[in-house]
């Protein structure tokens, strides 16, 4: 662990075109995460010239949902399903993490939902 007296995180906006290319579209430095600093992340994209977006896929951080949809209403949002994975398993007595990870690949991994064991 680095000591610091101010933690910044560098957040790395990656883009995907609709051929497939990925692009890195932005990497923004903040001191902390607010609804206020989130709001600037797509208002940045847009005023570069961002015009559409059709999917995010982010994480569960307070405001982020809202601060897109305030800028592209019409796009879809994901919560990344590796913080859903590091958020659920948080939950889970020690004792039984190795059971549930085993189940939850298997949910995660299935092609359906009508697929999975009960």
């Amino acid at each position: 662990m680095v000591n610091c007296s101010v933690c910044v995180r560098g957040i790395i906006v990656l883009g995907i075109t609709a051929e497939g290319y990925k692009d890195i579209l932005s990497i923004t430095v903040g001191a902390n995460e607010t609804g206020k600093f989130w709001l600037g992340m797509p208002n940045d994209l847009k005023n570069r010239g961002v015009q559409e977006v059709l999917f995010f896929c982010v994480d569960g951080l307070a405001g982020f949902k809202e601060a897109i949809g305030a800028v592209y209403p019409d796009a879809q949002i994901q919560r990344c399903v590796i913080h859903m994975l590091r958020n659920s398993f948080k939950y889970v007595n020690y004792s039984d993490l190795k059971k549930f990870s085993s189940d939850f690949k298997a949910v995660y991994n299935a092609p359906n939902e009508n697929s999975v064991g009960t």
